[in-house]
């Protein structure tokens, strides 16, 4: 798992480095995955003391570290991010679960039954040390495009997070960002290759 995750992580960070270096946009998005996939195959060794039984002591040793090593490079990463943005730059970090407790017989851990994610928010504008409830994934693009000074749509499933902000502008709304052809709910066959076919069935998606 980490030969597949590592290298997209870090060839991602270096392009988005680069493109915020380079072009300082108006918003840039950037989905990280390895967080996700470590946590998936190597949350057993983090949490080795539950089920030392059921692992390989020299696994342990190899792999006990690395979801905390894993955060303290996202921790870099993110601060690479900020040491070339502008100083007027909003970040936000969100995940979309949390992780459940408990190791599935396949030797995974999973987010069924997990907490809710993350949200951190941080930037020109934005509040300190102001917890948030309650905030939901569809909450994002609206709260981005309040924050951008676009109008939310009324037929959004979230809402603007208003909290986080200093100045509580009005939130402004069209009806809808919806006036084009909308795509086809018709299944196709993908034509995914082998090479992530083997990381979904390695994180326990599929057999």
């Amino acid at each position: 798992m980490f030969k597949y995750s590592y290298p997209e992580d870090a060839t991602f960070a270096g392009a988005t480095r680069y493109l915020i270096e380079t072009r300082q946009p108006d918003l840039l998005c950037v989905y990280m995955d390895g967080v996700d996939s470590m946590e998936h195959q190597y949350l057993r060794y983090h949490f080795w003391e539950q089920h030392p039984d059921k692992l390989l002591p020299q696994n342990i040793e190899r792999y006990r570290d690395l979801i905390n090593n894993y955060y303290i490079y996202m921790d870099e990463v993110v601060g690479s991010f900020m040491e070339v943005a502008d100083p007027n730059t909003i970040f936000i970090i969100i995940s979309d679960h949390g992780f459940d407790e408990f190791m599935l017989p396949t030797g995974h851990y999973n987010h069924m039954n997990a907490p809710p994610g993350v949200f951190i928010c941080s930037g020109p504008g934005i509040k300190q040390n102001n917890p948030i409830e309650g905030a939901h994934i569809c909450d994002i693009t609206p709260t981005i495009l309040h924050a951008l000074g676009y109008p939310v749509a009324e037929d959004f499933d979230g809402k603007v997070l208003t909290d986080i902000f200093v100045e509580q502008n009005p939130v402004n709304t069209i009806p809808t960002y919806e006036t084009g052809r909308r795509g086809s709910h018709q299944l196709m066959q993908s034509d995914i290759d082998e090479a992530y076919k083997d990381k979904l069935r390695a994180l326990g998606y599929t057999q």
